[in-house]
């Protein structure tokens, strides 16, 4: 089992052309889901079976402050639909320094910012669900369909997980804060610097998917990999 990658999704040896985890036209962009952009016959899948994994959580977003939802796929198969294992897992967020550099001349300077629009998403999805129940079926009460606020519905329902992608401490214990703020269920992903926080970790007892040790710092924010 993979737990965290975006094979399918960024396209073995075609560049930009086959770059679909990172919607870089906007920072907060849940509405969008890992089937609409898996290519099934990426050859990468094919490899990683004959690796022996049979099973990958993959998905969008490791620049958007809200990337959209995981899916959980096997790897062997000519047609997503028919490679799921379950539809909807998780849904991605990120915290540091992917976002400050993908959208530092647009949206996001700071990791102060990146919060903020992860929290004012939640405020509005908060807001527009309860319009939603208010209406009870009522269509003549319904709020006007926004795709964003819906996507989150089902992480405010408990039904997924946020899916937080965060290296140093400062961003692990962003995406903790978050998530408490709003009673979300939340796993961390990458955890670079959790060999420098474990007594903090240990604490908020919480799923970790915890980076391979091996290879080079490749930015900053991982220079205490261990």
């Amino acid at each position: 089992m993979e737990a965290h990658c975006h094979i399918g999704l960024d396209g073995y040896g075609s560049g930009n052309a086959g770059a679909d985890y990172n919607e870089t036209n906007a920072p907060v962009t849940p509405q969008l889901r890992a089937i609409d952009g898996i290519n099934a016959m990426d050859p990468c899948l094919n490899m990683a079976a004959k690796a022996g994994i049979t099973c990958f959580a993959t998905g969008p977003g490791s620049t958007n402050a809200l990337g959209g939802t995981f899916t959980a796929i096997k790897p062997n198969g000519k047609r997503v639909d028919n490679m799921i294992v379950k539809e909807a897992i998780a849904m991605k967020c990120a915290f540091g320094e992917n976002p400050k550099r993908r959208y530092g001349d647009k949206k996001i300077a700071t990791r102060m910012t990146n919060v903020a629009l992860i929290r004012e998403a939640f405020r509005k999805a908060i807001q527009y669900k309860t319009k939603v129940d208010a209406a009870d079926g009522d269509i003549t009460k319904m709020p006007v369909y926004d795709a964003k606020c819906e996507a989150l519905i089902p992480v405010l329902e408990h039904k997924i997980p946020l899916k937080a992608h965060a290296h140093q401490a400062n961003d692990i214990f962003n995406a903790i804060r978050v998530a408490k703020e709003f009673g979300l269920d939340i796993t961390l992903e990458h955890v670079t610097e959790g060999h420098l926080i474990v007594d903090e970790l240990v604490k908020e007892n919480l799923p970790l998917a915890v980076d391979p040790s091996f290879g080079h710092a490749s930015k900053f924010e991982m220079h205490n990999k261990c």
